[in-house]
């Protein structure tokens, strides 16, 4: 058979071509479909074998018993490499694509810089190192564009664009496809925590006990809302109204229209961490290991819960529970009614506990050079990916995708869930609920 003739006879087992307007069959390809793809993959043609990987990418799980037991029968020759390589990224945190974070400014001391959180929108990967901001490509991880950008602050997107803080006082927008500078603006203080963005709105904290608050469409500002104190963590946002908590511990709900103060209510200790926003549910956790819960709507206080260690990662919501990790590695899930303990369970690794992220009936946490999967029903350790160096990793789900950032490099590592189509911000959303469906 002529090797063009092949090919298409190829693609169209795998349903990578179906008439026109002829939908295609429901559920997933056949063994027999499967065997051919295979059968290209550890073929001699080198068109066919690069088809054959992305086809058995695209499949993942539904490929892997057959891929496992061609491999058994595949001792040795040219398929080996390619069947070892497909069947490792065929799983659930396999690796799809690994891009690097390393420039000349964090090149030589990486272990020492800030991880901060990936973000995707657009299907456009954005990260962030010492000095530059980087757009790739969701679906291979190639590099789109880069800019040069000092600060670590953390980024967000909406809209088509991304917003990131240069040296920490001026924040940027740019043109999320191409990384062309849209607008740029400049505030009074030190930006001490991620932007945010919801609707037509961007907010960022800042020292002098502000939240600034501009315009996505040209970075106009549009109002100031001053505390006693000054933030630590990067407010929450849905609906008309935003959520603040300063170092003196004065918890805020206030107007995003007017920038107006609703109401407020003293949690005792700092808030490092951004607060959680839901359901009309707002949560909250101090440097004290205190978790609350109020009304988001008029800041009456629901219940408040101590539930072990101290509390400095971001909080999630997934199925009913409220998601905790504390600084020593339990992983915490709490029924959102009362507070009270669903499940709890020590996470693997030996530090740097981070966020949780979950979709799919699936929590994936981060620790010290590793990424851990847990079933969200029990807590019950499902699986483990190892970055390969120490430090923090902090995580974001899109699609397929699981997208982990470490000091020196971005994985995109294949979740086995279905994840929201974007995760724009930190936490996600506005809310920063850190979940999917």
């Amino acid at each position: 058979m002529p090797r063009l003739v092949m090919l298409v006879w190829a693609l169209s087992l795998s349903g990578a071509f179906i008439n026109a307007g002829e939908a295609p069959a429901p559920g997933a390809p056949d063994a027999e479909r499967i065997k051919v793809i295979i059968s290209n993959l550890v073929g001699e043609d080198p068109e066919l074998r690069n088809a054959a990987k992305k086809q058995l990418s695209d499949l993942g799980e539904a490929a892997l018993p057959q891929l496992k037991e061609a491999r058994a029968n595949q001792k040795e020759g040219p398929g080996v490499a390619a069947l070892d390589e497909i069947i490792a990224s065929a799983g659930p945190l396999g690796v799809l694509w690994t891009a690097s974070l390393v420039d000349d400014a964090n090149g030589a001391n990486a272990e020492n810089v800030r991880v901060i959180p990936p973000l995707v929108h657009k299907d456009r990967v954005v990260v962030q190192s010492v000095r530059s901001l980087r757009g790739l490509n969701l679906s291979d991880g190639r590099e789109a564009w880069t800019e040069q950008v000092y600060g670590e602050g953390g980024v967000a997107a909406a809209n088509g664009r991304v917003f990131a803080l240069q040296n920490m006082s001026e924040l940027r927008a740019y043109d999320i496809a191409n990384g062309k500078k849209v607008w740029t603006t400049s505030h009074q203080g030190y930006v001490v925590a991620a932007v945010t963005v919801c609707g037509e709105r961007v907010l960022v904290a800042a020292s002098g006990n502000h939240v600034a608050d501009f315009q996505i469409k040209n970075g106009d500002p549009v109002w100031t809302f001053r505390a006693d104190d000054a933030f630590s963590a990067a407010p929450a946002m849905e609906g008309e109204r935003f959520y603040c908590g300063a170092k003196n511990g004065k918890f805020y709900g206030a107007s995003l229209k007017s920038g107006k103060k609703v109401w407020e209510f003293d949690v005792g200790a700092d808030l490092p961490t951004p607060p959680l926003v839901a359901g009309g549910k707002v949560f909250v956790a101090n440097a004290e290991g205190k978790l609350f819960a109020f009304n988001a709507e008029d800041g009456k206080k629901l219940w408040d819960v101590s539930p072990g260690g101290s509390l400095r990662n971001a909080l999630a919501i997934y199925d009913g529970k409220l998601l905790v990790v504390s600084r020593e590695g339990a992983l915490s899930a709490l029924k959102i009614e009362d507070g009270s303990a669903a499940w709890s369970v020590k996470l693997p690794g030996g530090g740097s506990f981070t966020n949780p992220v979950a979709a799919g009936g699936k929590i994936f946490a981060g620790s010290d050079g590793l990424v851990s999967m847990h079933d969200a029903k029990t807590g019950e350790k499902l699986g483990e990916f190892k970055t390969g160096e120490s430090g923090a990793v902090l995580l974001a789900l899109a699609g397929k995708y699981l997208i982990v950032n470490t000091a020196t490099k971005t994985f995109a590592l294949r979740s086995g869930v279905k994840g929201p189509e974007e995760w724009p911000q930190i936490g996600g959303n506005p809310g920063h609920t850190g979940a999917g469906e």
